[in-house]
């Protein structure tokens, strides 16, 4: 009798258990949107709101990077006041021109934390009043003011969100427990005192009232910088981005999981990014469930348009060799930033989202050489910088018919007569220890080395190489020169000579190929 009664008890026991594990599934998968906004920051309200902050920092960096600028000074030149603006009591930060927002650029702050604003240096810690905006004065590093912006969001439950910057550099992190505002920060560099020093970035209310009169009365259409494709793109990715983190955390949690690390990237172009993450499970729901305790994933997202975004498990491209197991995450999802997406179209968009993630091979190049230590060399094309939106072209100068590399952001600013182009070729050598690669390209006054990316915002290791060059304007053509040295054998050298650097005007194009241990003479 006595042991039907704990069998009893311990079936009733585990029918609660089950129950209240099913319950809180049912929950998690029913609900259309974690609540954000508490206070406590969810893992994917947390991941969100530090990459919007850091990114409209870094754009906001970035504008003046690539603007005008005085030769000799390097002091920002460029037309328009262009401000960013921090302003902790309407919780909200975005990036001005001439008095007007930018509205990509621009955020509100998570709420339920308490917000602080501080001008820190050798010298000096002191919070700033709200609206504070802040100007690029220069580019120069040993003119920066020794000078940096400290910008915290304090939680009584989860701790702090802590950014930081100056014209240059910036940084964030998060911790649990609290921010000391007692620190200051102190600065490795070094003023020349030969030189005339930038001002603070810190713009005062004065300055700010004198730009105003300067202020045209015209409404300035999104960001004169940015092509108009690019500006769309941008546009669609911020009306997805924070429903895209929603989404991704509420379907994570659907298979019983709890997210407790997630990493988006935007691709160059903003038409596509991937996500990577890391999941795991209570004890408790582990014990009912099974299986392993934590899952990770990296995740394809792709614009299908109309505000519908497709999201899928996929192999990471940095891991090509990983096989995927029992700890990866399966997941596959519509997002829709105006709402749910309709029933009657979600088996065409999925349909129209695998199409779009399918591996499509990219045409062999018609410029190649394969050398007798087995390595080939492949010329792609030439586009000018930035090649985003425009048209590539081969050697000959023909029309390439397809982009082998997106980029939307400058490699450099020249003067008013150079030109900069972006120039793309491939080498695959055998997997021999010392191999090597050397490069020059005859004619250009300057040269930018940059990672480059595929369409999901990864880096490419293998293969590709873009490079950026500055030519004179004038300039029409180009000779390439490549040696690729395999193992400890001598280099062996390619010429790609006269490529057009003119779209649609052959140049002579040819190809010769040296065994040479120095390379051969260019000719011009």
């Amino acid at each position: 009798m006595l042991r039907r009664r704990i069998y009893v008890v311990l079936s009733v026991v585990a029918i609660l258990a089950i129950g209240a594990g099913a319950l809180w599934v049912s929950q998690n998968t029913g609900r259309r949107e974690p609540k954000w906004g508490r206070g406590t920051l969810r893992e994917a309200e947390r991941a969100y709101y530090m990459d919007r902050i850091d990114g409209i920092i870094h754009r906001w960096q970035h504008m003046a990077r690539y603007g005008e600028r005085e030769i000799g000074t390097g002091r920002v030149a460029k037309p328009g006041f262009t401000c960013l603006v921090i302003d902790t009591t309407a919780l909200a930060m975005w990036i001005e021109r001439d008095g007007r927002v930018l509205p990509e650029y621009r955020t509100e702050l998570p709420k339920g934390m308490t917000w602080t604003l501080r001008h820190c240096g050798p010298h000096k810690n002191a919070e700033l009043a709200s609206p504070a905006r802040f100007r690029v004065r220069g580019l120069f590093s040993d003119r920066q003011p020794q000078e940096r912006i400290v910008f915290v969001g304090q939680s009584d439950r989860t701790g702090f969100l802590e950014f930081s910057f100056n014209s240059s550099d910036r940084g964030h992190g998060h911790s649990s427990g609290t921010w000391n505002p007692t620190l200051t920060w102190k600065s490795r560099s070094k003023q020349d005192n030969d030189e005339e020093p930038y001002e603070s970035i810190l713009v005062t209310d004065a300055e700010y009232a004198e730009a105003q009169a300067g202020f045209s009365a015209a409404d300035v259409p999104g960001n004169p910088d940015e092509p108009a494709e690019f500006t769309e793109n941008q546009a669609a990715w911020r009306r997805i981005e924070k429903r895209l983190y929603q989404e991704i955390e509420r379907h994570v949690e659907a298979e019983g999981f709890e997210l407790r690390r997630l990493e988006v990237t935007c691709g160059p172009d903003c038409s596509a990014a991937s996500a990577e993450l890391r999941a795991g499970r209570s004890a408790l729901l582990r014990g009912l469930a099974g299986g392993p305790s934590s899952r990770q994933a990296y995740l394809k997202i792709d614009h299908l348009g109309d505000d519908v975004w497709y999201v899928k498990s996929a192999p990471d491209p940095r891991f090509p060799g990983a096989m995927r197991g029992r700890r990866q995450l399966d997941l596959e999802l519509l997002v829709c930033a105006t709402g749910d997406v309709p029933k009657p179209r979600r088996d065409e968009l999925l349909a129209q989202g695998r199409a779009k993630q399918a591996e499509t091979p990219r045409p062999p190049s018609k410029w190649q050489v394969v050398l007798s230590n087995g390595a080939t060399v492949a010329f792609v094309g030439v586009c000018e910088s930035p090649s985003g939106g425009k048209d590539w072209w081969g050697p000959g100068g023909r029309p390439l018919r397809y982009v082998p590399h997106v980029n939307y952001e400058p490699y450099g600013r020249y003067r008013e007569d150079h030109t900069i182009y972006e120039i793309a070729w491939r080498v695959s050598r055998p997997s021999v220890a010392g191999s090597s690669t050397r490069s020059s390209l005859e004619g250009c006054v300057g040269s930018y080395g940059r990672t480059i990316q595929d369409r999901y915002g990864q880096t490419i290791y293998e293969g590709l190489e873009v490079q950026g060059y500055a030519f004179k304007t004038s300039r029409r053509k180009a000779t390439l020169t490549m040696g690729v040295r395999v193992g400890e054998g001598d280099f062996e050298w390619v010429h790609f000579r006269n490529i057009s650097l003119v779209r649609g005007e052959d140049s002579g194009f040819e190809v010769v190929q040296s065994d040479e241990s120095s390379p051969p003479r260019a000719a011009d």
